[in-house]
């Protein structure tokens, strides 16, 4: 019988010190809760934003690619994020050139260096930028293709050709040797490019042959 009245004793005492906790707990708890079922929700809107997001910008790209105009891709390039705005921004660059824009090429080319992305795609938005802006602006276009060589930058050896091209066009044919003669020191070039620049460093070499034996004959 006092086994039983102590039994009873203790689920009262249990029973009124879950009652107090409860009491004292329960804003906590019901907040805690709420939290949990907030957070799953938020991360549920996220992913499926993104998704959404993600398929918009699939059928804006697909869109501008088919209408093979500048103007859709402008738009995307504005609106869309990571990957879609670089390609969408390289397809700007190349529809802008196709409609004759060569400085609003560069620009958006420009964009692509500026932008967050990799350093793969931006040195590549490099490129293209001095690219255009060799027939356009030599300096400028010399600046960023030193630029890219000094960063021992992926695209490094074609900097260093269209470097050398540079100088050639201006014919400062020593300049011009002298990156030829860089870029054929580095490994790892492909056949086509050393075939290239052999073969032109054989034309300078020709040509300052050609010029000191003119000068010598003028002399004599």
């Amino acid at each position: 019988m006092r086994i039983n009245f102590l039994h009873g004793l203790d689920d009262d005492i249990r029973e009124q010190a879950m009652h107090d906790w409860w009491k004292d707990n329960r804003n906590f708890i019901i907040f805690a809760v709420f939290i949990l079922f907030a957070s799953f929700g938020a991360t549920q809107y996220y992913k499926q934003h993104k998704e959404q997001t993600i398929q918009q910008q699939a059928i804006a790209f697909y869109e501008a690619k088919q209408a093979k105009s500048s103007e859709g891709f402008s738009d995307l390039a504005e609106d869309a994020n990571g990957g879609y705005r670089a390609m969408a921004l390289f397809e700007l660059a190349q529809a802008q050139m196709n409609e004759g824009k060569t400085a609003e090429a560069a620009e958006t080319y420009a964009q692509i260096r500026e932008s967050d992305a990799s350093v793969l795609i931006r040195d590549l938005g490099a490129v293209l930028e001095a690219q255009i802006l060799m027939s356009s602006d030599i300096e400028a276009s010399n600046e960023k293709l030193k630029a890219l060589v000094s960063s021992k930058s992926p695209y490094m050896l074609t900097a260093l050709e269209l470097l050398a091209v540079n100088a050639q066009n201006q014919e400062d044919y020593a300049t011009a040797q002298n990156f030829y003669q860089e870029l054929l020191a580095q490994g790892g070039m492909a056949e086509a490019m050393r075939d290239r620049a052999e073969k032109r460093l054989t034309y300078l070499k020709g040509l300052g042959v050609l010029a000191a034996n003119t000068t010598e004959g003028a002399t004599n």
